[in-house]
């Protein structure tokens, strides 16, 4: 049975970073977990993977006329074209898709070739040095602890970016630049907003500011505890960085990063508004 957004087990979270660099967490003991993906409002197991299962059939993807007939490929134009491409609208061959996917080709998220490639390319080596705020500390209790808190923000962040056809990792990891010195200045007591000038990163900056906003005031309004503090969100915001930084695959327009930020996204308020719509059944 699936589950609610909200109970999305801590081991799932944990799991997810197995597709991300294991290296990058080294406070974190990593073991083969099921994981689980986000849609329509629910948590639904998967195989295991960061990545939803591919489609038994792709012929979805497929375009009838390059599927019957001996279409060329939109791009070399010499190979048979075996798949339609939605990044550019055309029947092209499976070299050209894998030699143009996130270089010269801007893939949807929807693609499934795009998730497929995901699930088998080799990450490229990363420099451990490199690891955005190594001076933070995160381990699977905080996760456990934060379970609630991690996938709302991935949620509102991409809640920021679906808009944006053209949205690129490189988008998002702006957004968490500016959201992380953001809450490191406020950590420190102080207040300086460092918002991005690119408007998808502002977007998905203001999308996540809004949801710790959202949520503390829920907090204030149920009178069910002590507030959200400036720091566990600064936590949450490096571990989200974290995992950008190790799905990155090295390609210009990758989008590993908003692939998983889609994975746990839901329209909260269309979801209230459903919930507040079912009937009350009284026994």
């Amino acid at each position: 049975m699936a589950k609610p957004l909200g109970s999305v087990a801590a081991a799932s979270i944990v799991s997810l970073v197995d597709d991300a660099q294991p290296q990058f967490f080294p406070s974190i003991p990593f073991t083969r977990r099921k994981c689980c993906r986000a849609g329509a409002g629910t948590i639904a197991p998967t195989d295991g993977r960061l990545w939803p299962r591919k489609p038994r059939s792709p012929s979805r993807l497929r375009c009838p006329r390059a599927i019957n007939e001996d279409v060329p490929c939109a791009i070399c134009k010499t190979a048979k074209a075996k798949r339609f491409c939605p990044g550019i609208r055309e029947d092209i061959c499976t070299a050209c898709c894998g030699v143009g996917r996130e270089r010269t080709i801007d893939c949807p998220l929807t693609c499934e070739y795009l998730a497929e490639a995901h699930r088998h390319e080799k990450k490229l080596p990363a420099d451990p040095d490199a690891m955005p705020g190594k001076d933070i500390p995160i381990d699977e209790d905080f996760l456990h602890t934060n379970q609630y808190l991690i996938v709302l923000l991935t949620s509102a962040m991409f809640g920021g970016a679906k808009s944006h056809a053209n949205a690129l990792d490189s988008d998002a990891v702006t957004a968490l630049e500016s959201l992380v010195t953001t809450y490191r200045t406020l950590n420190s007591g102080l207040f300086y907003e460092a918002k991005p000038v690119n408007p998808i990163a502002a977007d998905m900056f203001d999308a996540v500011n809004a949801c710790v906003e959202d949520i503390r005031r829920r907090i204030r309004e149920a009178e069910s505890g002590p507030q959200l503090p400036d720091s566990v969100v600064l936590n949450v915001l490096v571990f989200l960085q974290r995992m950008a930084f190790g799905l990155n695959n090295g390609r210009p327009k990758c989008k590993a990063f908003l692939v998983f930020l889609s994975q746990f996204y839901t329209d909260l308020k269309q979801a209230e508004e459903e919930v507040a719509e079912e009937p009350k059944v009284i026994l």
